[in-house]
């Protein structure tokens, strides 16, 4: 199994943090960055070096530390949301399944090993924080998901994909839903919009958190956050 760090964003809402380098390269605690902290998870969970890629964009020149893993320019960062970094994903895709990792995501370790154990295609499920209109909510029926938007109400969401899934080789049917909203100039929408679309094409199950840690980093909040359970979520 390959897995595939989304890290081409700018990350504007940690600026001044990011005027030098990419939000995933912000450090969380003695030089610990979101990326390093999740290559050290995709170890743990079995994964060598030449089966991780990192699809950067922004001050891309800043990945060259992790030159020993795969390194992808997604040239178009600036243009298009991040619906055309897993777009990008086809190109080094050989019909297996694959993990993906939102780049500035950070979670309890069993997230992570609980999903690459899971059959099929899942995504990382929160069903226990209280929601608001800003998370990337789901709804879930019979075991399968069966909506996935922001502009879900809360009060009707099941919960909130926390940024981490896998996918089988049913994944080419979302490639091809991507390439026809890229296509019709909906490049700046969400990989998880296009998700949505085939729904009815791709059994999609939720892996559940269940109350266990995780964080993702877009605000200075967030970053308070993730450096407040940093340590509880190197376990060994």
């Amino acid at each position: 199994m390959k897995a595939f760090i989304l890290a081409a964003g700018l990350g504007s809402r940690l600026m001044p943090l990011t005027r030098d380098v990419p939000k995933t390269l912000v450090e969380i605690k003695n030089g610990l960055s979101v990326l390093k902290f999740q290559i050290d998870m995709l170890h743990k969970a079995g994964f060598s070096a030449e089966k991780i890629f990192i699809i950067g964009g922004y001050m891309f020149e800043k990945l060259t530390k992790f030159k020993n893993y795969n390194l992808i320019y997604n040239d178009l960062y600036n243009r298009y949301n991040n619906i055309y970094s897993f777009l990008l994903i086809r190109n080094y895709w050989e019909g297996e399944k694959f993990l993906l990792l939102n780049g500035d995501t950070i979670f309890h370790p069993e997230l992570l090993f609980s999903l690459v154990r899971s059959e099929g295609n899942s995504m990382v499920i929160d069903n226990v924080k209280e929601l608001g209109e800003e998370e990337m909510k789901v709804r879930i029926k019979n075991g399968r998901i069966r909506e996935i938007s922001k502009g879900i109400d809360p009060s009707i969401a099941d919960g909130e994909y926390i940024g981490i899934s896998v996918y089988d080789g049913s994944a080419s049917v979302i490639f091809d839903q991507i390439e026809k909203m890229i296509q019709s100039g909906e490049g700046d929408r969400w990989y998880e919009d296009a998700i949505n679309r085939v729904l009815h094409r791709v059994e999609l199950r939720p892996v559940y958190t269940d109350g266990k840690p995780w964080v993702e980093i877009d605000t200075f909040e967030d970053l308070k956050r993730a450096k407040e359970i940093i340590d509880d979520l190197q376990v060994d």
